[in-house]
């Protein structure tokens, strides 16, 4: 129940509210959908052999003998431990003796057709790994030649693709932008042994540049007054998606340091979800949150999107707010300033002078200390009250034509006809010179939207203690 008064502040002590809040959230379905037709190539070694049309050679092998790739079962393997996206195989290259051998050893794609009419902007998506070993690693850089030229060409390193050549402990996916498009094309991943731990490749991808679709179609479900969880829709062509979560609206996410986020953290591309209990975190009942999502895929970024919700905030009868401090006090504050409690819902129509809306208003008396003359001024009995005022402080009316409200939680209670509210409190000029205003009562569907308000009754208060009965 939401409580508005009119014209100056109300001093209250012991309160009995209700109120009806409705949250709707739009259901959204998702999905991801693969289409496997924009791979122009597209090999991983589940078959447990090496696919066809798939070459070695072996580069002096006169002097370092051959040393070919291998198809290892990838639960099996040590150097690296984890698994690339879950596969069975993978293809290695190893020197299991117990020294430098110093062999180079090629591994060559068929021909493709990366014609400027058939691939538009291709790329070459790979997973790999590289361990050393006491300080040495093997060498894989990356080559490609065209029918047109049978000299092999470097692409790593080169026009701001990753260069490869350095030790990587764990599964990594690469991209690299292709040159030079021709009807007759071919790739190939050179080796040479350093003693290190062995390269490892899987999930070998020849494709378009991905067009990599902002999120889209958020959806809340699960809400609690602790958790929730929010789903998007994405394309196919997403990797990995970034996300952040905030208490408080960003117009920009650049530049924000993760340290101020309530969470921030990348989710991978079978998760199109963000549950705030999978990550640990345990949300604040009755509190607004936004988050943020990006999409990652090969070689693209989508823009920042998001969506907001705000959690549960359901209450029983009967609700007693006492608004006391000291030993069994019934809400969080901090001793010297103002405060609101977090499961309540507050608002005005007063704002600044430069147009923003006053905050705080209205509030508990927390920045007086309980039996002094200063929290007198507020409550009877010099302990804390909720305070209808034109400021943040006693000093001024509420401005005629505006408005300060408290709601409290949504009541758990299908009819309200017969609830009663009932609290402490004063409203006159001074004593015995008449009210100067009352508190109207009534019940409202979205504490966030003042529109939403139906007043039921208007509550004269002395420092007796007074009823109304909107039911």
């Amino acid at each position: 129940m939401l409580l508005l008064f009119t014209n100056i502040f109300n001093r209250m002590k012991k309160t009995l509210l209700s109120t009806l809040l409705l949250v709707f959230f739009s259901v959204m379905s998702y999905a991801a959908v693969v289409n496997d037709s924009i791979y122009v190539l597209k090999v991983d070694f589940e078959q447990g052999v090496l696919p066809d049309g798939w070459t070695q050679e072996y580069v002096d092998s006169d002097i370092y003998g051959e040393h070919p790739w291998v198809i290892e079962k990838a639960a099996e393997a040590d150097y690296p431990k984890s698994v690339a996206d879950n596969k069975e195989y993978i293809l290695a290259l190893r020197n299991n003796s117990k020294a430098t051998i110093g062999y180079t050893t090629r591994l060559i794609s068929p021909v493709i057709d990366l014609s400027m009419d058939k691939v538009f902007q291709p790329i070459l998506v790979f997973s790999h790994a590289q361990q050393q070993r006491t300080g040495d690693f093997d060498q894989l850089k990356v080559f490609y030649r065209t029918g047109d030229d049978p000299k092999w060409v470097r692409l790593d390193g080169r026009n701001g693709n990753p260069e490869f050549n350095q030790k990587i402990a764990n599964w990594k996916s690469d991209t690299i932008s292709l040159t030079s498009q021709n009807e007759k094309y071919q790739i190939m991943f050179e080796v040479t042994d350093n003693f290190g731990r062995g390269v490892v490749l899987d999930n070998i991808q020849v494709r378009p540049m991905p067009t990599c679709v902002d999120p889209y179609g958020f959806d809340v479900s699960g809400l609690t007054s602790q958790s929730a969880i929010v789903s998007w829709n994405a394309s196919f062509d997403t990797d990995s998606f970034e996300v952040a979560l905030a208490t408080s609206a960003i117009d920009t996410m650049e530049n924000v340091e993760p340290e101020s986020l309530i969470y921030y953290g990348f989710l991978t591309d079978d998760e199109f979800s963000f549950n705030t209990d999978s990550v640990g975190i345990t949300l604040k009942r009755n509190q607004r949150y936004y988050l943020y999502v990006r999409a990652y895929c090969q070689g693209a970024t989508s823009e920042w999107q998001g969506t907001s919700f705000k959690t549960q905030n359901f209450v029983n009868l009967p609700l007693v707010q006492h608004f006391t401090a000291g030993e069994g006090k019934d809400f969080e504050y901090k001793s010297g300033s103002l405060s609101h409690i977090d499961y309540w819902s507050f608002g005005t129509s007063i704002k600044r002078d430069d147009g923003v809306t006053m905050e705080f208003m209205p509030f508990v008396n927390t920045n007086t200390e309980p039996g002094t003359a200063s929290a007198g001024y507020y409550a009877y009995d010099q302990n804390f009250c909720l305070a209808f005022t034109g400021a943040r402080n006693l000093d001024k009316d509420i401005p005629e034509g505006h408005y300060v409200f408290a709601a409290t939680p949504e009541i758990n209670e299908p009819n309200l006809k017969g609830v009663f509210v009932s609290f402490w409190g004063t409203a006159y000029k001074a004593v015995g010179e008449g009210y100067a205003g009352g508190i109207i009562v009534g019940v409202m569907t979205d504490p966030e939207d003042f529109s939403t308000f139906v007043p039921v009754d208007t509550c004269y208060a002395d420092i007796q203690q007074v009823r109304c009965f909107p039911g």
